[in-house]
C-alpha cells in the first residue's frame, strides 16, 4: 500500500494472494484511476509496475524463470 501512497492519479482498493502457479505466485491488485483517460491508467500501471520492481530489488527478492529439461534418446 505504500506504493499507492506515493501515486497521486490512483486508490487502492484490495489485494490478495490468489493461486500457486506452475511457476508463480499470482496476486490480484485492484486499484481505481482518477481519470477516464486510458493513457492515465497506463502510466499508473507502469508507475505500480516499476515501484514494485525497485521494492522487490531493495528486499533482496529475485524472479526464478521457468525451466524445462528435455531429455533426448540418442
Amino acid at each position: 500500500t505504500a506504493i499507492f501512497d506515493e501515486i497521486e492519479e490512483a486508490d487502492l482498493d484490495r489485494v490478495f494472494f490468489t493461486t500457486f502457479a506452475d511457476s508463480a505466485l499470482e496476486f490480484e491488485v485492484v486499484f481505481y484511476v482518477n481519470s477516464s483517460e486510458y493513457k492515465s491508467f497506463l502510466t499508473v500501471q507502469e508507475t505500480f509496475n516499476f515501484a514494485l520492481l525497485k521494492k522487490f530489488t531493495e528486499e533482496g527478492i529475485e524472479f526464478a524463470y521457468p525451466t524445462q529439461t528435455i531429455y533426448t534418446k540418442s
